[in-house]
């Protein structure tokens, strides 16, 4: 079954845009957070996936997926707020800037 020309540029350009956005936004977070808590919080990528199929595809999830997202959100929150202020890169003054 051969895709229309229109689909595959429809993937192509879904595919781009999720790559350098994704990206981006990626190493703009490493830049001004700390690395542990972005690496964290990546873990919510796949039951945010689960979440928003339930919700715009009407999936069905298994009440092991709420658990799996709970203890995930609390280990996150662990993270975060032990981090605290620390979480945030520190500003360095650089010479010659005011």
């Amino acid at each position: 079954m051969a895709l229309p020309a229109g689909a595959w540029l429809g993937i192509l350009g879904v595919t781009v845009a999720a790559q350098i956005f994704g990206h981006t936004i990626f190493n703009h977070l490493l830049a001004t957070i700390s690395p542990l808590v972005v690496s964290m919080m990546i873990l919510l990528e796949i039951p945010g996936a689960a979440l928003l199929a339930a919700v715009f595809l009407g999936e069905q999830l298994q009440p092991g997926t709420y658990a799996g997202l709970a203890l995930i959100l609390a280990g996150l929150a662990v993270v975060v707020l032990q981090q605290g202020r620390s979480g945030l890169k520190r500003q360095t003054a650089q010479p010659g800037r005011g």
